[in-house]
């Protein structure tokens, strides 16, 4: 599994808890529904992040040379967007320590 498969994965796991958790509070179960729907607004945000760094490896590069996706320089920490997002989900089972900064 590489990092762009492990974070839509990780995505698509958020995106079906918070809409279990907008079916229960929409039935009452209570909940805030605000919650909810932020993550989901979170998880549509992530998701387009990992579609504008998913073409090559251009922000991965210690070349230091500026990624055309985001337009900032990479460090050599690489500043790389999916690498940060991953980082999230770093006690997850299919986390690979190698995606660490």
């Amino acid at each position: 599994m590489n990092i762009t498969e492990f974070l839509l994965a990780r995505i698509a796991e958020d995106e079906r808890e918070a809409n279990a958790c907008l079916d229960q509070w929409m039935r009452g179960d209570g909940g805030s529904h605000r919650r909810w729907e932020r993550v989901l607004a979170e998880c549509e945000t992530k998701r387009r992040l990992v579609e504008f760094h998913t073409d090559g490896d251009r922000c991965v590069s210690v070349s230091g040379e500026v990624c055309e996706a985001c337009h900032y320089g990479v460090s050599p920490c690489h500043g790389d967007v999916l690498r940060t997002l991953a980082a999230v989900y770093a006690d997850h089972p299919d986390y690979d320590p190698a995606w660490a900064c």
